[in-house]
């Protein structure tokens, strides 16, 4: 039991390390980019549509179900400046009932024309949320692993 306890603690405290910095980097190449960025108008071109089971309340503690629920992850084609044509797929969906996108939509588009930073949909969340999800997730992994430590600490030194 102790090996297992701490090779949970290593595996936690080393995919804390790794997302943290996964996240920071894309942060940081973000915001180094973020003066050079243009912005166009984009087209919805298609979904790619992706069913993931998800849980779903009905009430009580034990009632929970998985119920398979599809997103919608746009497909945005744009002209660049120097006149190319790009495509990009979003790597956020919205989850088909609640979809507020429609193909041959226009969206704000931006993109790196040195290409160090993939196209995304021009909004806040297309720039800084994945970077700040994985930060969080790996604070959250740094946690679970401090908490085994926490607990299980003085077991795992046999002190």
């Amino acid at each position: 039991m102790k090996f297992v306890v701490a090779a949970m603690l290593i595996v936690f405290a080393l995919a804390a390390v790794a997302v943290v910095k996964l996240g920071f980097d894309e942060f940081r190449k973000k915001l180094r980019a973020r003066g050079r960025l243009l912005r166009v108008d984009g087209v919805i071109l298609r979904f790619i549509v992706r069913t993931e089971r998800s849980r779903r309340n009905r009430g009580s503690y034990r009632s929970h179900s998985r119920v398979p629920t599809r997103y919608q992850f746009p497909v945005v084609s744009f002209t660049r400046k120097d006149g190319t044509q790009s495509t990009f797929e979003s790597p956020f969906g919205v989850p088909e009932r609640q979809s507020k996108y429609a193909v041959g939509q226009t969206l704000p588009v931006a993109y790196d024309p040195l290409g160090e930073v993939d196209p995304m949909i021009g909004s806040w969340a297309g720039m800084w949320l994945a970077p700040i999800l994985l930060m969080f997730s790996g604070l959250v992994f740094g946690s679970t692993a401090l908490a085994i430590g926490a607990v299980y600490g003085s077991r795992i030194l046999g002190v």
